[in-house]
């Protein structure tokens, strides 16, 4: 019986297909044997066949745009300034050789246009450029610490927020979206 089912459900979608009702995709897997469809890439592969993807993301929410998933923006932070620096071993390094080139390049310029008797006024000096330093290093790491807190978040949620047409929806992540948003969230953020 349920070889029969098969069949006729096969003979159906052959059916749709050469009447021209499904998809172009959806026309093409329906003439293949299962063992000729590409499979699954990675889940950060591009999943256009315009982008040179096999196919629609599979490993995508469904209902959210492509530009508003939770992997996206793990995918788009990465690209940023500064963002993948802290999943280097050499973190603490960079942070250190930022503040040796702010301070060098702009905040003892700045403190020496204040402060330009130097044997006399050299502990001033050098307060005001760590000062204005610090001041720069507090706001670097603020911004890389709220922009993983908030793909960070986004990854948690079992609801995602998005918006389109100037409007703001709510969708709910499958099971399968939360467990590999979980994963993701505990190996790469």
């Amino acid at each position: 019986i349920l070889h029969a089912m098969f069949a006729q459900v096969f003979a159906q979608t052959l059916a749709l297909a050469a009447a021209g009702y499904l998809p172009p995709d959806a026309r093409i897997a329906a003439s293949r044997p299962c063992s000729a469809l590409p499979r699954a890439g990675a889940i950060f592969a591009s999943e256009t066949r315009e982008a040179g993807g096999q196919g629609p993301g599979a490993f995508l929410q469904r209902g959210l745009p492509k530009n508003q998933q939770p992997v996206r923006e793990v995918q788009n932070l990465r690209r940023e300034f500064l963002f993948d620096w802290p999943m280097d071993d050499g973190y603490t390094d960079k942070l250190k050789g930022l503040y040796g080139a702010t301070m060098l390049v702009v905040s003892l310029p700045i403190a020496f246009d204040t402060y330009r008797v130097l044997p006399a006024q050299l502990p001033e000096l050098l307060a005001a450029a760590h000062t204005g330093t610090a001041a720069f290093m507090v706001v670097a790491v603020l911004r890389l610490r709220l922009g993983w807190g908030f793909v960070q978040k986004r990854l948690k949620e079992r609801v995602s927020y998005y918006e389109q047409n100037q409007r703001g929806f709510l969708a709910k992540k499958d099971d399968e979206a939360v467990l590999r948003d979980r994963l993701i969230e505990k190996s790469e953020v």
